[in-house]
């Protein structure tokens, strides 16, 4: 089965056999998309697979063959922000603040909070019988948001006794928007994860105020506080210990043509030293799912 323009592969050998991997790049999708099911048959291969589809007999001596859980070391690799011209500026009853430069802040939030992505990047199996020949090497990504070049306007005006706050247009509404993704050198898993900013007047000033999603999503926020925008809220240690981060193997093809394969999801994580970027991810073993191969 030949990959698509969009995948990367690499190899792994045990003995005689050949193993390949195949992973491609997420895309969001538009607002309004809604995904086909996936119960039983997907049009598309998995994301990532191991393995060979070759014909089998029997599926479920197959599966008791393979392993309980796999282990993986990768490596993480923070993806920084271009440079950006991003204006905040205030309104109250018709007067405007001087306005505030979103990235020019010299907090830790504000100086390690600007980047896009992470990516966790495969270097090996942690197998003392397998042998890697890398040619692929993304295993996850994990996106933030930012802003662009562009000026956030937001006016307070007193309408019927009642500050109405517009965006969002409600009344004592605060606005929520991504700043971008924080990550430095060195810092725990647990750190990796979306930065938020409100504005706020600061005296004569526009200001804002940064949060880390987690601490936002905890509650400790305003409660009139309204997203504008889509966002992750969880940090990348928890989105591996929630099975975010994926394997799947190929089984075989079936007598219909259809190929299988076994799905192994991210259970948990070792980080023994933050300074060499280098981590160890265990999968665990779940369901059998089945995909139409493309035609010849």
């Amino acid at each position: 089965m030949a990959p698509r323009d969009d995948e990367k592969i690499m190899t792994l050998s045990k003995g005689p056999k050949i193993m390949t991997f195949h992973s491609k790049s997420r895309r969001p999708f538009p607002k309004g998309h809604i995904a086909m099911s996936t119960e039983r048959i997907n049009h598309d291969p998995p994301s990532f697979q191991i393995g060979h589809l070759e014909p089998f007999s029997n599926l479920a001596s197959l599966q008791a063959n393979l392993p309980k859980t796999l282990t993986i070391k990768a490596k993480i690799l923070p993806i920084k922000g271009t440079e950006k011209t991003t204006e905040i500026v205030m309104f109250r009853q018709g007067r405007s603040f001087e306005p505030c430069m979103l990235y020019q802040g010299k907090s830790d939030m504000a100086e390690n909070g600007l980047y896009e992505g992470v990516q966790l990047v495969f270097e090996s199996i942690i197998d003392g019988t397998l042998e890697a020949d890398v040619l692929n090497t993304v295993l996850y990504e994990k996106r933030f948001v930012t802003q662009g070049n562009i000026t956030h306007t937001i006016r307070q005006d007193l309408a019927n006794k009642k500050v109405i706050v517009t965006p969002p247009g409600t009344e004592n509404g605060q606005p929520i928007w991504g700043y971008g993704g924080y990550y430095r050198d060195s810092c725990s898993l647990d750190q990796i994860e979306q930065i938020l900013f409100t504005p706020i007047i600061d005296g004569i000033k526009t200001g804002v105020f940064l949060i880390k999603a987690s601490v936002w999503a905890k509650g400790a926020s305003n409660p009139n506080a309204v997203m504008m925008e889509e966002a992750s809220l969880s940090n990348l240690a928890g989105d591996i210990e929630t099975g975010s981060v994926v394997l799947n193997v190929n089984v075989g093809v079936d007598e219909n043509g259809d190929g299988h394969f076994q799905k192994y999801t991210s259970l948990a994580y070792k980080q023994n030293d933050p300074s060499t970027k280098f981590i160890e991810i265990t999968f665990q073993k779940g369901e059998n799912h089945a995909y139409r191969l493309p035609r010849v």
